[in-house]
């Protein structure tokens, strides 16, 4: 029978229009799933050149307390001696602005001392990759800058660099440009001291230790050495890498949603296919053709799908890998590198390519072998309306994913429970559409008089083939569905917190503090009504010292002014446990994590030890971070808060934001370091940002709706194939082709129609799922906020997706003879 196994390779090229369109839509993806891929592993990778890869132990050493506090400079060599250490780099950091303009570049001199166990595990800071050039020379004014650096900066070897800085200007002469990913400039440790001006201190000290060194081990064995006043930090990166890892979830997700809305694509293409050719097979089996002999036939249609597809999605892959990496790193600031391709993403996307074409294909293969010759050749194997035992499986499915978001994490319920509820909403979808398309074919069967009614009829008939189709349109939806829930309840929830508490009109902030004189003179302003002042950094909280945010406020300009979003709490009782002292207010989400309520005691690290504070409130605004806040009085006493790090200003009477800005800059002039803005343009910032991370998940949905536009076209053609003598029937007793034409798409848009109704609870599921889940990555919580205002866009939508649909299928229905038509078999 080898005859018969070549018949499924020629029905391909007979059908090539009908397949390529299934080609078209596997490849995409094909070449998402490898995009997505691809750029996950460039993330990591560019992760990993900048804080260094996981795999090598080390640990970073940060003071208590404000930004602006300081490390002595020669507990470098005590670290540096210790067992178990391989190498370790004091830095020192210098914020400047080019002269001339407000282009920022911040100045680093790393000193480095070999430990007892030295390893080369990787290159100092500003070694790696190719170089022109030499080392800046110790206390000479020379900069070492990164190739695309100078090239923002339009200088070469040789050319002198102005920069100010806080202490005033300084020239420094490029003597090094490299292919490094740092966009600071690198200096010698003695000239950043020097410009520094704060005497034989660093700002942070990074320890790599010798491999199969436990960081939390040496971290807890040698903190006697760093003292109070210092945290040495074993999970260092692992912010950027979090939020990372929301990333790539993200994208891993919206990939295998790519992979299975082609599959799917390929087994209604596959189901139409076979039922199509049913008489076919029938004929086959009475000539004494195997059951396997008919599975193999119409699997080897599939694996040529799924060749074509996979050869193609590898190359388009690699592109689309190319765009969503730049989008991702410009989007959420992530380090720079090249697209990363690994054998696994490679071979992932192969076997996806390969293996789910003849997946999919399986069991419309199944049923047309295990019909009776006899049946088959009457073609009373099937029963189209009537349902089968999928949809049992569907509730199953859906059941499961629901267990799965309930106890699962970020990786179990954001990853597989969505795919369970999507296949199983799929599978039930036969059970609601003859009520649903009843319906809206109300509506839609108006565009056909009479012949509208018999197209919804005709949906409502063969529902188990029609329900797939709009299966396939319904995911898509869902999915744009989820993203607009998720951006939608991230910009309520961004709007609820800068109602609350943003309610100054000018923001400053400056990140390692501002000198006394300026935060004096801010104070002073005219245009000032009220000042609350902050003092930003970090400490740790518990046992582990787990790496917190910490902000230090004064009490009474900020409730003077503003307040929290309060989740357990309120105002007037959190102003006076702060004032009282031994108090920290914490966010919402880490009170989740490590389960403390409302009058708890929280450890936390202070520069004298670890201490108990009470918690006196937990607040649900959204900023992005883990950050506890405590009062003035603690942050000095506990936590050496010094230098103000920024402020909020509340602009006087008659004085408008824009004037109060206007004030704030002359007073901070050309000094760098410094950020200031109104909380208008803030709030508008934040809320760009929200948008724009979606934007390349937007990029990934685009391509699925492509898919499943191709699959509503693909079925529309099936069926009017299907109907040929009915349709010739109609020519034959005087309906014209436009009637026929809009008959075509009255079912297009039933299908939609019912797609876009089905999508509504799906895609909100998906979203709340979706926001609950993403809570502790994001560092803070979200309520669901049902995207309603984006319905009325999506419908149409659906209905230019739906329209461009039937336009094929209406022009054949156009092309047709009615004689022909009659005879058709």
């Amino acid at each position: 029978m080898r005859s018969i196994s070549a018949l499924g390779v020629r029905s391909v090229r007979r059908s090539a229009a009908r397949y390529l369109l299934t080609a078209i839509g596997a490849t995409l993806g094909v070449a998402v799933l490898f995009g997505v891929l691809a750029t996950n592993a460039s993330i990591s990778d560019g992760i990993d050149r900048s804080v260094g890869s996981a795999s090598v132990p080390g640990v970073r050493v940060e003071p208590i307390g404000s930004y602006g506090n300081t490390i002595p400079a020669p507990l470098l060599d005590q670290l540096g001696a210790l067992p178990g250490v391989s190498q370790a780099w004091a830095s020192v950091f210098i914020n400047a602005t080019v002269a001339g303009s407000d282009t920022e570049l911040n100045v680093l001199g790393h000193r480095h001392v070999e430990g007892p166990d030295h390893t080369v595990l990787r290159a100092r800071p500003g070694e790696a990759g190719r170089f022109e050039g030499r080392d800046p020379a110790p206390g000479a004014d020379e900069i070492s800058l990164s190739r695309q650096r100078a090239s923002e900066l339009g200088v070469s070897l040789g050319d002198p660099v102005e920069l100010v800085t806080r202490n005033g200007p300084v020239a420094l002469t490029v003597v090094r440009i490299g292919d490094w990913p740092d966009s600071n400039g690198l200096t010698s440790f003695e000239t950043a001291s020097r410009i520094q001006g704060q005497g034989d201190v660093v700002q942070s000290m990074w320890v790599e230790l010798a491999p199969g060194t436990s960081a939390r081990e040496w971290a807890a064995q040698h903190a006697a050495v760093a003292g109070d006043a210092l945290r040495l930090q074993v999970d260092a990166g692992d912010g950027l890498r979090n939020s990372a890892a929301l990333i790539q979830g993200a994208f891993g997700m919206l990939g295998l949603m790519a992979a299975f809305v082609g599959g799917f694509l390929i087994y209604l293409t596959m189901s139409t296919s076979v039922a199509e050719r049913t008489r076919t097979w029938g004929v086959l089996r009475a000539v004494g053709a195997r059951r396997r002999d008919v599975v193999r036939a119409v699997l080897g249609e599939a694996a040529v799908l799924g060749v074509v597809a996979t050869t193609l999605g590898l190359v388009v892959g690699a592109f689309v890998g190319t765009v969503l990496l730049r989008l991702a790193q410009v989007v959420y600031n992530l380090p720079r590198t090249g697209l990363t391709i690994e054998s696994g993403s490679v071979i992932t996307a192969i076997a996806v390519g390969l293996l789910t074409p003849p997946a999919a294909a399986f069991f419309p293969a199944w049923r047309a072998a295990k019909a009776e010759p006899v049946d088959a050749m009457r073609e009373r194997h099937t029963d189209p309306s009537r349902l089968g035992p999928a949809w049992l499986v569907g509730a199953a499915l859906v059941a499961a994913a629901l267990v799965l978001q309930r106890i699962g994490g970020v990786g179990g319920a954001v990853r597989t429970a969505p795919l369970l509820f999507l296949l199983g909403a799929v599978l039930l979808v036969p059970v609601v559409l003859g009520p649903i398309a009843r319906l809206v074919g109300k509506a839609s069967s108006r565009l056909a008089p009479g012949l509208g009614d018999a197209a919804v009829n005709h949906l409502v008939r063969e529902r188990t083939r029609s329900a797939y189709t709009l299966g396939l349109l319904m995911v898509v939806l869902a999915l744009v569905l989820t993203l607009g829930g998720v951006q939608g309840s991230l910009l309520a929830a961004l709007d609820r917190g800068f109602e609350v508490r943003y309610r100054a009109d000018v923001t400053m902030a400056a990140w390692n503090g501002m000198p006394d004189d300026v935060a004096d003179a801010v104070r002073d302003l005219d245009g000032v009504g009220v000042a609350t002042a902050f003092r930003s950094g970090r400490t740790s909280i518990g046992a582990d010292r787990q790496s917190v945010e910490l902000a230090v406020i004064e009490t009474d300009s900020f409730f003077g002014m503003q307040g929290f979003p309060w989740s357990d709490g309120d105002d007037a009782s959190a102003r006076a446990a702060l004032e009282a002292g031994n108090a920290v207010i914490v966010p919402e989400v880490y009170a989740r994590r490590v389960g403390v309520g409302r009058g708890d005691a929280l450890p936390m690290q202070t520069t004298q030890g670890l201490r108990d504070f009470t918690v006196a409130g937990i607040y649900a605004t959204p900023e992005t971070g883990v950050r506890v806040i405590v009062g003035l009085a603690d942050g000095v006493k506990w936590f050496g808060a010094g230098a103000v790090t920024g402020f909020e200003l509340k602009a006087a009477e008659g004085v408008t934001r824009e004037a109060l800005r206007a004030q704030v800059e002359e007073v901070v002039g050309d000094r760098p370091g410094y950020w200031i803005n109104t909380m208008d343009a803030e709030h508008a910032l934040a809320q760009e940002q929200i948008r724009q991370n979606f934007r390349p998940f937007l990029a990934v949905i685009g391509v699925a709706a492509v898919v499943g536009m191709l699959g509503l076209a693909n079925t529309l053609g099936m069926t009017i194939l299907r109907r040929t003598r009915e349709i010739g029937i109609l020519r034959a007793v005087g309906i014209q082709r436009g009637a026929l034409g809009r008959m075509v798409l009255v079912e297009s848009l039933t299908m939609g129609a019912v797609a876009f109704v089905l999508s509504i609870p799906l895609g909100w599921v998906l979203a709340r799922a979706v926001l609950t889940n993403s809570s502790e990555a994001l560092g803070f919580s979200v309520p669901f906020a049902a995207p309603t205002g984006m319905l009325p866009a999506l419908a149409a939508i659906v209905v230019v997706i739906a329209g461009a649909a039937s336009v094929a299928p209406a022009r054949r229905i156009a092309r047709l003879d009615p004689v022909t038509a009659l005879r058709f078999e």
